[in-house]
């Protein structure tokens, strides 16, 4: 920084956005809570450059507002010392603006949806209501933080650039910590204001003293009793469970007028069973509001299901098989094709990797059939879907129909199934779609200790561009491995995959991080190396969302609180059974080859039980099959050491791989020197139990891998 620096540090920040965008029921809605966030951040930064030429330090402003790739934290600076406190406050007035649009935009939607004929028409005193309700509810759920301080460098002044944002980080951490909701208001089917606590000093006076009174009167006119109100509960929102529902009214207080309307009339939009409040209302019409706001087109919103990812490389490979093959139109496997397309059309939400790979046919009207497939949710492709009358009806399918269509779509499966047999050189070709999809989330290790040790402005203006160009990568090698990308900042990556290529994706990304933060910041990482930890979770269809990103998060936790600069692997099955096993990156490699077998994993499931006693001396009646009547307990010891050793061992002679050594195999485990002990040396006398079930978590995720 310049001798000469004279000028305002701003930092400010949406804290508490891990919530608001996990509470979702749909990928949809995860993807719309991190680009609002994200489109949030952007627009307050174009807003002071533009308006008091304020200079970014981080992150790097980027103009593409159809991705999630800043951080929900801002630093900048001002040079106009007379304007400092009225940037903060046209900042926090820009914020509540932008919440208030959202909130306006998605309940007029919302009443401008298509109701059963009978349904009676809110009035507009009704949306009104609805409208303020949805504002308190937002801005109570989003806040922004806006702090500033005098920055003057100078060697006399003994308050540097660093000093000063770990002040002003000081001061946002206190106000996270200190925050609480706004209280003037009672969520109901409407805002309703508190009793006038001027007259009763308390809720329980006011029930006593009025509410309680009124009710005795009249409890055969409930109706009739004036501050019903309060008394009145309504539902709460089926996805966040936060907030008061819109479209409750004080006699229907379930909003069954509305809600049962739009499940029948858009269960595309609605699920079965939904009702949900402001801020997920929001969340739901963020789509519709970048593309009649901001004027973004349709497909360049567009984000897949869960289910559309598990079928993305079977409709990878009947494109390729349309590209390379010289099939006419009435070819019956294209008639077939032609039969399975355009239900429920998606518009454009699948993985975008799939339109340069359309771009490869020439013929235009095959080029219209597969994207008529390409439009077609993933999840149509699945029988198991196509059998149950919960999810055919919800396509307006009968039960005869949905018949059909599984006939055709087991006809098309057993085309692609011989075509692979005949075609084995075939790389990634799935010849059926996968009720299975993978969620990966991988975070930078230790990123405040590395900012800790930038002391000027300059330098951390080049942390943020690097990191910015990181984020373009990242999205980039997402793209490549036919992944959907939710947020990537730059230091943090979110993101769904095809289970055949989520490890090679995330093992790319921590490599890409690393490497390039080495070269750009030698100086730091001799201090502090730069690795990423994160979670790579495989996880069936259907599941509920909100579970599986819970998992994914304390996955990713379990990788940095064993040493970071790992991940962890885990599978979650329709039953809800798994495994998980946490490895180094270096590991992955020998991993990937590492031979399985079902019989080797029963044995060490059988030993890990025969083994759950606390000391050496309990429960020695689980030793009775290793020893006969009369032997000593050290001979008992030696002949269980000796089937230890001999169960390891037997294993990987009997299914070797090149270059897996018994030695690579006990390293891999990650307790080198705990199995030297137990299966090498003589003076083990006990295994641990933790020990067998890390081989057998290791060897069940790596069975249930895809191709594992």
């Amino acid at each position: 920084m310049s001798k000469k620096t004279k000028s305002y540090i701003f930092h400010i920040t949406i804290p508490s956005i891990q919530k608001f965008i996990s509470d979702s029921r749909k990928i949809a809605d995860l993807w719309a809570g991190s680009l609002m966030i994200s489109y949030l951040m952007k627009e307050l930064l174009k807003y002071v450059k533009k308006d008091y030429e304020a200079k970014p330090i981080y992150p790097v402003l980027q103009n593409d507002i159809t991705v999630a790739n800043i951080t929900n934290v801002a630093i900048f600076l001002i040079e106009d010392k007379n304007k400092a406190e009225e940037v903060k406050i046209k900042l926090e007035q820009k914020f509540i603006n932008l919440l208030e649009n959202l909130a306006h935009f998605s309940i007029n939607s919302f009443f401008q949806e298509k109701l059963e004929e009978n349904s009676d028409i809110y009035d507009n005193n009704e949306i009104e209501n609805y409208l303020y309700l949805a504002k308190y509810q937002i801005e109570n759920t989003l806040k922004l933080f806006v702090e500033y301080e005098w920055l003057e460098y100078d060697k006399q002044i003994n308050k540097n650039y660093k000093e000063v944002l770990e002040n002003l980080a000081d001061i946002i951490n206190y106000r996270k910590k200190s925050q609480l909701p706004t209280k003037d208001y009672i969520e109901n089917y409407k805002l309703i204001e508190k009793p006038n606590w001027k007259r009763w000093n308390s809720w329980e006076e006011f029930y006593e003293n009025n509410l309680k009174k009124e009710i005795i009167e009249k409890k055969d006119k409930r109706k009739e009793i004036e501050n019903l109100e309060y008394l009145q509960g309504v539902y709460r929102c089926s996805s966040c469970g936060e907030h008061t529902i819109i479209g409750a009214t004080l006699e229907d207080w379930r909003g069954n007028k509305i809600w049962t309307s739009l499940w029948k009339n858009n269960p595309k939009m609605f699920n079965r069973g939904e009702r949900l409040c402001g801020v997920c209302l929001t969340k739901r019409y963020f789509r519709k509001y970048m593309q009649e706001v901001e004027k973004v087109k349709d497909e360049d919103l567009g984000f897949p299901s869960t289910s559309e990812i598990g079928a993305t490389l079977f409709k990878k490979s009947i494109i390729e098989i349309v590209k390379k093959e010289k099939l006419t139109l009435d070819n019956k496997f294209l008639k077939n094709l032609s039969k399975l397309k355009d239900l429920g059309n998606i518009k454009g939400n699948y993985v975008k990797k799939l339109n340069s790979d359309l771009d490869k046919i020439n013929n235009e009207d095959k080029v219209n059939l597969i994207k008529g497939i390409l439009n077609t949710d993933g999840k149509w492709f699945i029988e198991d879907v196509l059998k149950n009358p919960n999810d055919y009806e919800e396509a307006g399918l009968s039960k005869e129909e949905a018949k059909q269509r599984l006939y055709i779509l087991k006809d098309v499966i057993s085309y692609l199934e011989e075509y692979k047999k005949n075609n084995t050189d075939l790389e990634n070709f799935k010849f059926k779609p996968s009720e299975y999809y993978a969620i990966i989330m991988i975070d930078g290790d230790s990123i405040g200790e590395k900012l800790s040790l930038i002391n000027e402005e300059k330098e951390h203006e080049n942390f943020s561009k690097t990191i910015s160009k990181l984020s373009e990568k990242f999205k980039k090698i997402v793209e490549r491995y036919y992944g959907a990308l939710i947020y990537s900042g730059g230091d943090d990556v979110l993101a769904l995959i095809p289970t055949e290529k989520a490890l090679d994706c995330a093992y790319r990304i921590q490599g890409v991080f690393s490497r390039y933060l080495r070269y750009k910041f030698p100086d730091i990482h001799k201090k502090s190396q730069f690795s990423m930890s994160g979670a790579l979770i495989y996880a069936y269809h259907k599941l509920p969302l909100s579970y599986v990103l819970n998992e994914v998060r304390k996955c990713e936790k379990k990788s940095k609180d064993e040493g970071k600069n790992r991940i962890c692997l885990k599978y979650i099955k329709r039953s809800l059974s798994s495994a998980e096993v946490v490895l180094e990156w270096k590991d992955i490699s020998k991993f990937k080859q590492l031979p399985v077998s079902k019989q080797f994993i029963y044995q060490i499931r059988e030993f890990k039980n025969i083994f759950k006693f606390k000391d050496e001396y309990e429960n020695l009646n689980n030793l009775k099959p290793f020893y006969k009547s009369g032997k000593s307990l050290k001979e008992i010891e030696e002949k269980i050491k000796d089937m230890q050793k001999n169960l390891i061992l037997s294993f990987l002679t009997r299914k070797t791989i090149d270059n897996i050594s018994s030695e690579d195999y006990f390293e891999l485990i990650g307790s080198v020197d705990i199995f030297r002990k137990i299966f090498i040396s003589d003076e083990s006398k006990y295994i641990k139990v933790y020990d067998f079930e890390k081989i057998e978590n290791l060897l069940l995720v790596k069975r249930e891998m895809p191709n594992g």
